[in-house]
C-alpha cells in the first residue's frame, strides 16, 4: 500500500509538471503573439495585468487539478460530452437543467483572431482548448467582435462581414463544443482594441476628428442614434449567423453560455463617477 501511494505521489507530481509546462508554452505563445502584433499592428497588445492574471490563474489552476489529472492517462478522457442542453439563469444562479452550474473560467479573447491566419493558428486554438480542458476549465471567455478596416476585422464597415472571420468563429465554437466547453462571447470593446465604441462613433460621425476615446466621460455610443442602430444591426447579424459546421444558428448554439454587451463598458461623469444607467441611456 505505501509503494502505491509513493507512484501515486510521483505520478501527480509528473501530471503536474506536464501541465505547468504546457502553461509556459501557451503563455510563451501569447507573449510572442502580442509581441508580433505590436510591431505589425495587426492585433492591439492587451494590458500586461490582465494577462499576468490569467497566467496567474492558469498556474493555480495546473496546482489543484494535478493530481485529479493524474487520474487519466488519455487527454481525450478529459473531454466532456458537447452540451446540449442552455444554462439558464434563475434567482441569482445559473443552471444546467435543474443542477447548478459551476464552472472554472479563462479569459482567451484571441481565438477567433488567430483561427483567421491559417492552419498553423487553428492548431494554436485546438491546443488551447486542449489547455484548457485539461485544467478543468468550462467556460471560456473569447472575442466575437473584430470591428472597422483594419484586419483582422469581422465587421469592416456597418453591415459588411468578413466571411473568413465569420468561418474562424465558426471553428472556434465547433471546436469548444468538441470539447464540451462552453463560451461567453462579448460584441464590442469600450477599449480601441478590436475597435471598439470608437469605431462605431467614426462610422455615425464619418470624421476621424469627432470621435470619442477612453476616458473619464460618457460615450455618445450610449445615445448617438445612429451607432445605437448600427450596434443593435451587428448584433442580429452575428447572433442569427449560422455555423457552417454546427449547423446551428449562434443564438441556438448551446455551447454558447452567454453574450456580453460590451467588454468593461462605462459611463463616468467629468469628475471619474461612474454614472447610473439612466444617465447614459438618454431616455
Amino acid at each position: 500500500m505505501l509503494m502505491l501511494n509513493i507512484a501515486y505521489a510521483v505520478h501527480c507530481i509528473f501530471r503536474a509538471l506536464v501541465l505547468c509546462m504546457r502553461i509556459i508554452t501557451v503563455t510563451s505563445m501569447l507573449d510572442a503573439m502580442a509581441g508580433m502584433a505590436s510591431v505589425s499592428g495587426t492585433i492591439p497588445r492587451q494590458r500586461h495585468g490582465a494577462m499576468a492574471a490569467v497566467k496567474a490563474a492558469a498556474v493555480l489552476a495546473a496546482v489543484q487539478h494535478g493530481c485529479t489529472a493524474a487520474k487519466h492517462s488519455n487527454e481525450a478522457e478529459h473531454r466532456r460530452p458537447p452540451p446540449t442542453t442552455f444554462v439558464q439563469a434563475q434567482d441569482l444562479s445559473l443552471y444546467e437543467g435543474e443542477r447548478v452550474f459551476r464552472y472554472l473560467g479563462a479569459n482567451v479573447y484571441w481565438l477567433m483572431a488567430e483561427a483567421s491566419y491559417d492552419e498553423k493558428g487553428r492548431q494554436n486554438v485546438q491546443h488551447a482548448l486542449d489547455a484548457a480542458v485539461d485544467l478543468g476549465v468550462t467556460v471560456v471567455r473569447t472575442w466575437g467582435f473584430a470591428d472597422g478596416p483594419n484586419e483582422p476585422h469581422l465587421q469592416s464597415a456597418p453591415g459588411q462581414f468578413d466571411p473568413k472571420m465569420f468561418d474562424a468563429l465558426d471553428f472556434v465554437v465547433a471546436e469548444a463544443k468538441a470539447r464540451g466547453l462552453r463560451l461567453l462571447l462579448p460584441l464590442v470593446n469600450y477599449w480601441t482594441d478590436y475597435g471598439g465604441i470608437q469605431q462605431y462613433l467614426r462610422w455615425a460621425r464619418k470624421s476621424r476628428n469627432q470621435y470619442w476615446a477612453p476616458d473619464n466621460s460618457c460615450p455618445a455610443f450610449f445615445t448617438l442614434e445612429e451607432s445605437r442602430q448600427q450596434y443593435k444591426a451587428m448584433v442580429a447579424a452575428v447572433t442569427s449567423h449560422v455555423n457552417k459546421r454546427t449547423g446551428l444558428a449562434l443564438r441556438d448554439e448551446p455551447a454558447i453560455m452567454g453574450w456580453e454587451l460590451c467588454n468593461e463598458c462605462r459611463c463616468r461623469d467629468n469628475k471619474g463617477q461612474m454614472q447610473a444607467r439612466s444617465h447614459c441611456d438618454g431616455r
